[in-house]
């Protein structure tokens, strides 16, 4: 083992399909990207999240991980299904719920998710390729007017 790097347990499949499922609900519309581009940004990101779990310190990966199990469950109490199951509008909703009532623990989780999910999206060169696009578009009749 070298020393300094950790070779910590990836995350389970159910946790990376977890994942998978909140982004979708925190990635924000903008800019727009077609299916396709949207789908393989959504996968990156999950990727990214996942690692930045795996690579957490265990003291705060475990409880990170214990919520993650703790967010697909409990809508089985509300809706009879995990998470991972819900209707994207029910999803919408419970991280909503999450957010507002679940306190601080919940919200830290939140938290952490939603920043590292921004940041992966905005940093990806396929969207990062699209802003440009948008601002090059917005440019050129002012370019040529002016």
């Amino acid at each position: 083992m070298t020393l300094g790097v950790r070779d910590e347990p990836p995350l389970t499949t159910r946790e990376r399909e977890l994942l998978r499922a909140v982004v979708t609900v925190l990635l924000p519309d903008y800019p727009p990207l077609p299916d396709d581009v949207r789908g393989r940004v959504e996968e990156d990101v999950t990727t990214f999240l996942a690692a930045q779990i795996a690579g957490l310190a265990t003291p705060l990966r475990m409880p990170y991980r214990l919520a993650l199990a703790i967010l697909d469950g409990l809508p089985l109490l509300r809706y009879g299904r995990p998470f991972t199951r819900l209707e994207p509008v029910q999803r919408v909703r419970w991280l909503d719920v999450w957010q507002a009532r679940g306190g601080v623990a919940t919200a830290s989780v939140l938290k952490l998710l939603r920043s590292c999910a921004l940041f992966a999206y905005f940093d990806h060169p396929l969207v990062t390729e699209q802003l440009e696009a948008a601002v090059a578009a917005r440019s050129a009749p002012a370019r040529e007017s002016g």
